[in-house]
């Protein structure tokens, strides 16, 4: 994430790691919300698996 005159800017990769490891299907994301407020981003992957990010205020 990176600031911009005020602005934020989400970044995210499908693939952590070597690009030659292998990617479960599972692992693929297929849902990203955020909250209203822009403080919080859920991420959903096709295993079932939810992760919350909260924003770094500083």
């Amino acid at each position: 994430m990176t600031g911009n005159g005020g602005e934020l800017t989400w970044y995210f990769s499908q693939v952590k790691g070597s690009v030659e490891e292998d990617v479960a299907e599972a692992d693929i994301i297929s849902c990203v919300e955020f909250n209203s407020d822009g403080e919080l981003l859920a991420t959903g992957d096709k295993g079932g698996r939810v992760v919350i990010f909260q924003r770094d205020k500083a």
